[in-house]
């Protein structure tokens, strides 16, 4: 009897170590979650180029002004690294730029029937271009500095719990042109657990030192941003109509913690 029972007491442990262990798992692998950064380490990326053309139709216009982007696009990058206008740099034929540029990202486009308004960004295939625009094959860069994108709305913060603009802004950061050697995370994983909002504000050296070494970096750096959201109409509460106002207003200093109680109980 003694020895049933006890086995039986096992098999309930076991069982409910067991759930807790698929639910420990569901809450990891949320749907909601994960964003995986962009390798940038072949390409050279300018963007915010503007083009508003027109042709026979609707798809030579847009084959227009993709081809001024490549154009302007490279000046753009020429001028950007040596900080010269865009004026002096050289000028390339078409047939050349085809070779050199490795793919068009679309940041806006409006198409209509012989006319094409957008804003393009173009990507240059490093190992071809890289020469042409001057950017040489050795880069000094910084040692590898952990990236946590720390992100606050409506007062709560998140880093990697779940996806948010933040992080995708720096997902899709093209890091290869940078001098800072970033290590980004995607959230994914022992992410969540190991660099939540929470464990941004601990302060053990000894804490931070085993996360460095888990993802291979020398120190972290934290890129916080606040999102104040405003509705029409501004703030809609029982105050916002001029219906109330203050009666007074004081504040009180203690010097300890266990005088708190009782100065709000005064």
């Amino acid at each position: 009897m003694v020895l049933s029972r006890r086995l039986t007491i096992i098999a309930l442990c076991i069982a409910i170590s067991g759930l807790a262990a698929g639910g420990l798992y569901a809450q990891l692998e949320s749907g909601d979650r994960g964003i995986l950064p962009i390798d940038s380490s072949g390409t050279l990326e300018i963007t915010g180029i503007k083009v508003d053309v027109g042709g026979k139709t609707a798809a030579e216009a847009r084959f227009n002004g993709w081809r001024i982007a490549q154009r302007e696009g490279f000046k753009a990058l020429w001028a950007k690294q040596h900080k010269r206008p865009m004026s002096e740099a050289p000028t390339l034929s078409d047939s050349v730029l085809d070779t050199l540029v490795s793919s068009i990202i679309v940041e806006n486009e409006q198409i209509g029937p012989n006319r094409y308004i957008a804003q393009l960004g173009i990507l240059f295939d490093r190992a071809r271009a890289g020469e042409m625009l001057g950017f040489s094959g050795l880069q000094r860069r910084s040692a590898a500095m952990m990236l946590i994108p720390v992100f606050q709305t409506a007062g709560t913060l998140t880093t990697v719990e779940r996806r948010n603009p933040w992080q995708r802004a720096w997902a899709q950061f093209r890091t290869s042109q940078s001098p800072i050697d970033y290590v980004r995370v995607s959230g994914l994983g022992p992410d969540p657990l190991l660099i939540n909002a929470a464990q941004t504000r601990r302060p053990g050296r000894a804490w931070w030192r085993n996360v460095l070494d888990y993802y291979g970096a020398a120190d972290i750096l934290m890129a916080e941003v606040t999102l104040h959201r405003a509705y029409p109409g501004g703030r809609q509460s029982p105050g916002s109509s001029g219906d109330t106002a203050p009666t007074g207003r004081f504040s009180v200093a203690s010097r300890s913690a266990p005088k708190i109680a009782p100065i709000c109980r005064e």
